[in-house]
């Protein structure tokens, strides 16, 4: 289920695959809740963009607010 890494994420791989883990518990009825967390300019917004682009691609209708 894996989307395509996004050069910008590199070393993400234990935030991915919490986003993967979350997802797939969404998919079998059993949810999760994630908090990221981190300094400014540490990448959360782009570790945000890339979970919504894998929940989209999962078949989940992906709602975002600011």
């Amino acid at each position: 289920m894996a989307a395509p890494l996004d050069a910008s994420l590199l070393e993400r791989a234990q935030e991915l695959a919490a986003l993967d883990g979350a997802i797939a518990a969404a998919q079998n009825a059993g949810g999760r809740f994630l908090v990221i967390e981190g300094p400014p300019g540490i990448g959360k917004t782009s570790l945000l963009a890339n979970g919504r682009a894998r929940a989209t691609a999962a078949g989940f209708l992906v709602l975002q607010a600011r």
